[in-house]
């Protein structure tokens, strides 16, 4: 992805996840884990892990940053076991270091608070 200029977070806008961008999202995610340089073999491990499916977008919020009209990060939120998490957080790797992580991090925080969270938890 080309991205012309300089990125500034307030050329990137915010929407949730639609059900055809599945696939695209989840191989978002494996291309964003793969930017810190893990094995392609534990990365394909990862791949059930980082699946976003029709099920996961249907009942979760799960919202995309677009930049240009393309998605360039993705966040989601999700109870898992009894844990209030943000479950997902990747950037287009080219474009890590942006401030498009925090915008969506920042989205995330309002999208716990709509739903009632006042904390979650984010494995890092």
């Amino acid at each position: 992805m080309e991205v012309r200029g300089d990125l500034a977070m307030n050329n990137v806008s915010l929407r949730k996840a639609r059900l055809e961008e599945t696939n695209l999202l989840t191989e978002l995610a494996l291309r964003s884990k793969s930017y810190w340089k893990y094995p392609k073999s534990y990365i394909e491990k990862c791949r059930n892990a980082l699946l976003i499916d029709s099920d996961y977008v249907e009942n979760w919020p799960v919202t995309v940053g677009l930049y240009e009209d393309r998605i360039v990060g993705f966040s989601a939120l999700k109870i898992i076991g009894d844990e209030q998490r943000l479950d997902h957080l990747w950037i287009e790797p080219k474009l890590i270091g942006r401030g498009i992580g925090t915008i969506l991090f920042l989205e995330s925080v309002s999208q716990a608070k709509k739903l009632g969270w006042t904390f979650f938890r984010m494995e890092i």
